[in-house]
This record gives structure tokens, sequence and C-alpha cells, in this order.
């Protein structure tokens, strides 16, 4: 079963057999609730961890009552972790999905009225819709950080697949963030403009700001192009820098801002890191098959320890392996079980792998860099640019994708060929 896609439209469609609903920021997920158990699975077929959703998983066993249903919705990627459910295609073991949409808004209306529903926390939403909605009411809408708008034919079925039945209209808020000095190059070699830097931020938003919004952030200014003194920014008003919106990210770059490096823990739990991070560092000239079995070794690792890796690369040289933790360890032990880890690629594979950061005890080997999770250290975000030749870009990737794509392989001119809606 495979979630439905939106196609993206430049206008709003009208008429009576249209509904309209708020578009999210977070990632689409597929819940499949039999019993006491719970799978929540991604538009691209990846199960997410659902112990780092326990609140949500729990509610929609709640909501459920022990009855098989399978719902659609957004997952939230930041903040409460909850899950805005606008769509349900089976319930109590019936498929709803050739049911007009509009009639399965009904059974999920049912479903949250009923009286295992009264119990559920606040970790699972309801999505509201709206019959009427006008070109007036959206122009309203986006000078607020909304997203943007979903429009659903009433009478669709669910098919699966991406259709003119559901459109998305995306908000363009930066435009209230003026841009100057939009024909200033940038990079060389090809040229890159700053105007050009901004569209891909606001481009890139629904992506990247899942990965930045409510940590923490030091950010890599070029005010004379990436080819000159570059300095990162951690302050801002003597106050740790934090984005919460498309205006926020926009008004970054227009700043100067290139590249933006995230915290391992969100604000509201600073103490409590959720995402460890290595990166693996190759000697000069080292070949990259070496750099791609080093990425597998440490996959291995991970893996027989019980955890679920993520491949992203990281713009330079090597690879980016990162992994969500529940926020429960302290930064003292998330980076002592960091370093025990890169500790073992060292013991087990001597020849290949160092944890030593100097640079002369890295000959013909990776460095092993665990020592970014540590508190106040920052490592490059998802989707950000990185100020380097060919404006390359940090890019979360597929497993089957690595002997695909080389660590600078994702740049600005075809980051659209890599993942996402």
């Amino acid at each position: 079963m495979r979630a439905q896609l939106l196609k993206p439209s430049k206008s709003l469609p009208q008429g009576d057999g249209w509904i309209y609903e708020l578009k999210y920021d977070g990632f689409r997920c597929l819940a499949f609730v039999d019993g006491g158990k719970v799978r929540l699975v991604s538009r691209n077929q990846n199960d997410f961890d659902v112990k780092k959703y326990k609140a949500t998983a729990d509610a929609l066993i709640k909501l459920t009552g022990g009855k098989g249903v399978v719902l659609d919705g957004e997952l939230l990627a930041y903040g409460s972790r909850g899950f805005m459910v606008f769509d349900i295609l089976q319930f109590d073991g019936e498929d709803l999905r050739k049911l007009p949409l509009i009639e399965r808004k009904k059974k999920l209306e049912q479903l949250f009225k009923s009286t295992a529903a009264q119990n559920i926390s606040q970790n699972i939403h309801l999505v509201d819709y709206m019959e009427k909605f006008t070109q007036s009411d959206f122009d309203k809408l986006c000078t607020g950080n909304y997203e943007g708008i979903v429009a659903k034919r009433k009478s669709s079925i669910y098919s699966g697949v991406r259709t003119s039945d559901w459109l998305k209209v995306k908000c363009e808020n930066y435009s209230r963030v003026s841009i100057t000095s939009p024909d200033k190059i940038v990079f060389t070699d090809p040229d890159i403009t700053k105007q050009q830097i901004v569209d891909y931020y606001v481009k890139i938003a629904p992506k990247i700001l899942p990965y930045i919004q409510n940590r923490n952030l030091a950010l890599i200014k070029c005010p004379s192009g990436v080819e000159k003194n570059c300095f990162y920014n951690k302050n801002q008003n003597d106050e740790l820098i934090t984005i919460s919106s498309v205006d926020d990210l926009i008004f970054q770059v227009q700043n100067n801002t290139i590249e933006f490096h995230v915290w391992g823990s969100q604000v509201d739990s600073l103490e409590k890191p959720d995402v460890m991070v290595f990166d693996l560092d190759p000697d000069e000239g080292m070949n990259l098959d070496q750099i791609r079995q080093g990425v597998r070794d440490l996959k291995g690792v991970l893996v027989e320890l019980g955890l679920k890796p993520h491949l992203k690369t990281s713009g330079g040289k090597g690879y980016h392996v990162v992994v969500d933790f529940t926020p429960s360890m302290g930064w003292e032990e998330f980076r002592g079980f960091a370093k025990n880890v890169a500790t073992v690629m060292e013991q087990k594979w001597g020849d290949r792998y160092t944890t030593n950061i100097r640079k002369q005890n890295r000959k013909g080997k990776i460095f092993i860099d665990w020592i970014r999770n540590t508190r106040g250290a920052t490592s490059v975000a998802a989707y950000s640019l990185r100020a380097k030749p060919n404006a390359t870009i940090s890019c979360p990737i597929a497993w089957e994708d690595l002997d695909k794509i080389a660590p600078d392989g994702v740049n600005i001119f075809n980051v659209n060929d890599f993942g996402g809606e």
C-alpha cells in the first residue's frame, strides 16, 4: 500500500468539487495499526523508528481500539513529534480506498468521535478541511508562516499514485524578506548568484526546515563569496541562533549565510541529544571504493548494535552516517557511545580506520569523526549548501545509491534528482 502523492500546482482550483487542507511541515506517513502493533511507513516505503514516536504510536493504538486500521497523514519531525491525520484507507479489515474521498473523510471523523478517541493524547490530531477557500483566503494564509494548501477532489479514490486529483499549492512566504545585491556572484566556475542561492533555499525549505527548526545553529557566512574569508557565526545579539520559519531561513541567506550547521539536540531538550553523526573523513587521494567500504563497515557495526543508520553526502570528501535516538542520554554518555563505535572500527580494522584527528596519523586511513557528538559541536544540516566548488549539498540518499552518488555528487544544479516530494 503506497501513499497517494501530491501534484504541484501554481494556481488554487475552485468549485464545489474540491476540499482544502492546510499543508503541514513534516514527513508523509502511512500508519498501519493492528491491535497493539504500529508501523509508520514513509512515502518511499521506509519504516520510521516507532520508538522515536512512541507517544504517537500509543495514541494510535488507543484511537483504533485494537481494530486493524490504516491512516494517512503527516508525521511532524520536530517539537511534539505529533501525527496529523487526513485520510483513512482501511478500517477493521475493510479496504476503503475505492470510496470517494468525502466518504472516507466522514468515516475518519466518526473514528475521532468514538469512545476510544476520547482518551488519546495530544500527539495525534484530525486535520480539518474547508469546502470553500478563495484566492483571497490563500493570499491571507500566506502572510503567516504557513506552508501552503492541499486541494483534493471530493470524488477522488485513493489510487496510491500522483494525479491531478490531489494538488499542492505552496506559499512563497520569503517575499517579505528584501534581497539585496541579488546579482552578486557568490560561487565561481560556474557563476552562481545570491538570488540563485535564495531561490534554492526557498524551494528546499520544506525539506531543510525539519532538520534545523528547534535546534541551535552555527552558520557559515561568506560576505565576499565562497573563495574569500568565510567565517562561522554562532551567536546573534549575544544569543544562540535558531530558525523557525521560511522567513528566518531566507533572512540568514540574505545576510550571506551559505551553510547551516546544527546541534545534536533540540532546544526544548537541550541536554538530551537525539541525532548522532559520524563523518567519514578520508586521507587525501583515497580511492572512492575504499571510502564506500568504510561506510558499509560503519553501517554494519551500528546495525549489530540494533540501530538504524541513515546516509547522506557531506558535499565534500566523505559521507555522513546519521542515527536518530530517543532523547534520553546526557551528553557525556552520548559522546562516549559515539567514541566507542569509532573505537570498535579502529580495533577491528586498524589498517583502515583511525579515531585520531591528527592528519599525520591518517595516512591511507579514514578518520571516523565521532567528536562532533559533543555538547555545542555541530554538523552540517541535511540539504544545506556547502561553501565548496560547484555549490555541493549535504543530501540524504538511499543506502542502495551509495555506489551511484559520490560524496560531492549532489549540488545546486542536480539536487532535484534526489529524494523528496
